[in-house]
């Protein structure tokens, strides 16, 4: 039952006049999303478009899940998303070869940034796999050394027993947290 003046849920009927009636086709949308991939300059923007766009669909057309046309367009969806998911993490990947490389926790925390978890253990581990073995070795005790460091900072910046102060002891959180799950794949 809908109160008077409420709004319905997403792809739920709006009244005629306040609404905007939408028409995907598989062929429009492989051909739009093929344009955008074709066009991009920045993979993880395309990535983050394309999974926003996913995401839309879904909403506004869950009147229609289960149909022919509903499951073509969400398979489309999925195939697009994956190859610009996969796309990122090879681009992520050589990012990180460098990163890792160079021992930059800022620039760790770039590239961590814009992933999933999992997205970032996926990358680095792809990375770690074009290292030689003795890299490899001081990549684990650089991550290792710098994350006790930076939490005896936050620990001893803090003034109280087991609470950590970034802030005060002039660690980003953020460049933390990256070097944290970079440890935490050594099992750290």
């Amino acid at each position: 039952m809908e109160r008077k003046g409420s709004h319905p849920e997403p792809g739920e009927g709006a009244p005629e006049g306040d609404s905007l009636k939408l028409l995907v086709a598989p062929e429009a949308l492989r051909d739009f999303c093929e344009r955008l991939l074709r066009r991009s300059r920045d993979i993880g923007r395309t990535h983050e478009a394309l999974v926003t766009l996913e995401t839309f669909l879904a909403v506004f057309g869950r009147g229609q899940a289960g149909s022919p046309g509903y499951q073509a367009i969400e398979k489309l969806m999925k195939s697009c998303t994956e190859r610009t998911r996969r796309q990122l993490l090879v681009e992520r990947s050589a990012e990180l070869v460098e990163v890792l490389q160079r021992r930059d926790p800022a620039a760790l925390a770039a590239v961590h940034a814009p992933l999933s978890r999992e997205g970032f253990y996926q990358a680095a581990q792809a990375a770690l796999e074009q290292l030689p073995e003795e890299e490899i070795g001081k990549v684990r005790d650089w991550a290792r050394d710098w994350t006790r460091q930076a939490r005896r900072d936050a620990e001893r910046a803090s003034g109280y027993p087991d609470a950590l102060d970034f802030a005060a002891a002039g660690l980003d959180v953020e460049v933390y947290q990256a070097m944290l799950d970079l440890d935490r794949m050594f099992g750290g």
